[in-house]
């Protein structure tokens, strides 16, 4: 090992490595560099990550830093945080016996046992970043972070969930992993009824409620509330090149060949138990009942008062206020309020119907006119009506029968101007005027 170390070379004030051609600018990055890459007989591994170590001491360093000591004393007895050491713990401990007094970060309010733990997090805030990864020059504020990081260079994901297998490089990303299975959403914000599986999910959420978008893609300028969504979008736009080994779909990354993954397997499947619906995995199931079964309808139009489940259906139902039709058929010029509507109208030029009913085999040309066909095979009307108990199977037949009772004939011809209740009337109706139309064509030749 002390061979392989001694493989540097001195250029005046840079040093290089002598395996790689990489330059470093103090003989310590050096040597950590050639540790972490080019060194690969390592002695000892870690029981909990399984990263390789050259010595025992690099490991109990390690263990100390990212792991924490094992020893129950290291607990605390009334809040369960564990702490490296029992230093640390009775720092801790004085805390909750009032001797400590915490102090705040002037910038965000978060309050600290310590100045020396403040001084660590305001480094943050101003930006200041001294500690360097020595593999792609990476850096960051806290030691604790660095050594964290520079797993992703060995390409290991040592955290593994043990219901569903996917591997994660850090044990807090697991915990929150979790609870996607548990359905446990401890984080809830203040200024609607979201719960979030992690304190960062509800930092993304809460910015949802400024509406700002700062950030923005380079390619095709869609703006973003966060940066980390821009660089996810971005991706979109670059070819896809990993495909899927079961039915060769393309994706641009690993994390959304995982997830498409979930579709080929039974493993994950949840049953919903109001209505029996079997869907992919846990998150689908939470979208549907909400969606669905669900009565809070947390996204409200401020000109009709019209409540939504979700934010992108309160987006689409603002664009029949501005009347703009932005999406367009190059066939027909037919108007459509979004791209959805747009490509299932387009499959009807094609003549494509791709979504099949398994039971009697008709064809349909959205997924969504097939899911409505399926309850007749079932025989459920989950739609009831408040007034008169009758049952439905879509939700557009509910409103519709609605009208009856308010007397509301919101379906106007736009001929004649002639107003109906129901939308299969005024259909009718409007064949009378195509059958005058061609009468006229007629006579006139």
């Amino acid at each position: 090992m002390r061979e392989k170390e001694s493989k540097v070379k001195s250029t005046g004030d840079e040093i290089g490595c002598g395996y790689c051609k990489k330059v470093f600018t103090s003989k310590i990055n050096m040597r950590r560099h050639i540790r972490l890459i080019h060194i690969t007989d390592k002695g000892v591994t870690c029981d909990i990550c399984k990263r390789p170590f050259n010595n025992r001491n690099y490991l109990l360093r390690h263990m100390k830093s990212m792991h924490f000591s094992l020893e129950e004393s290291c607990t605390c007895e009334i809040c369960d945080k564990s702490f490296k050491n029992d230093k640390c713990l009775k720092n801790h401990m004085k805390i909750h016996t009032g001797d400590k007094v915490l102090v705040d970060c002037k910038f965000c309010g978060k309050s600290f046992s310590g100045k020396d733990s403040l001084a660590k997090h305001i480094k943050i805030h101003k930006g200041i970043r001294s500690f360097k990864c020595p593999v792609c020059d990476k850096q960051f504020s806290q030691k604790v972070n660095l050594q964290t990081h520079e797993i992703v260079h060995l390409g290991l994901k040592p955290f593994k969930c043990d219901i569903c297998s996917k591997p994660f490089r850090r044990q807090h990303h697991l915990e929150s992993h979790r609870r996607i299975h548990t359905g446990e959403r401890p984080y809830k914000c203040t200024l609607c009824t979201f719960t979030a599986i992690s304190s960062s999910q509800l930092r993304r959420h809460i910015d949802l409620h400024s509406g700002e978008k700062p950030f923005k893609c380079s390619i095709c300028s869609k703006a973003f509330s966060l940066k980390k969504y821009v660089k996810a979008h971005e991706t979109t736009h670059r070819e896809k090149k990993i495909l899927c080994k079961l039915c060769g779909k393309a994706f641009v990354n690993t994390d959304s060949l995982y997830k498409h993954g979930l579709v080929h397997s039974d493993k994950n499947k949840v049953e919903c138990e109001i209505c029996g619906k079997v869907l992919k995995h846990l998150p689908n199931l939470r979208r549907h009942i909400k969606e669905l079964h669900s009565d809070e309808n947390n996204f409200t139009c401020h000109i009709c008062d019209k409540s939504f489940k979700r934010k992108a259906h309160l987006k689409v139902h603002a664009r029949i206020h501005s009347g703009v039709k932005q999406y367009r058929c190059k066939i027909c010029d037919h108007g459509f309020y979004d791209n959805t509507n747009l490509k299932q109208h387009m499959r009807m030029h094609a003549g494509e119907k791709p979504y099949k009913c398994l039971t009697c085999d008709k064809c349909f040309a959205s997924n969504q006119h097939l899911r409505n066909h399926q309850l007749v095979h079932t025989k459920q009307r989950p739609y009831i009506c408040t007034v008169c108990d009758r049952t439905f199977t879509t939700s557009t037949n509910l409103k519709d029968h609605i009208n009856v009772h308010t007397g509301d004939q919101r379906f106007q011809c736009t001929v004649c101007e002639k107003r109906f209740t129901f939308r299969y009337e005024m259909k009718y109706h409007m064949r009378y005027h195509t059958k005058e139309n061609n009468k006229k064509q007629t006579n006139n030749v």
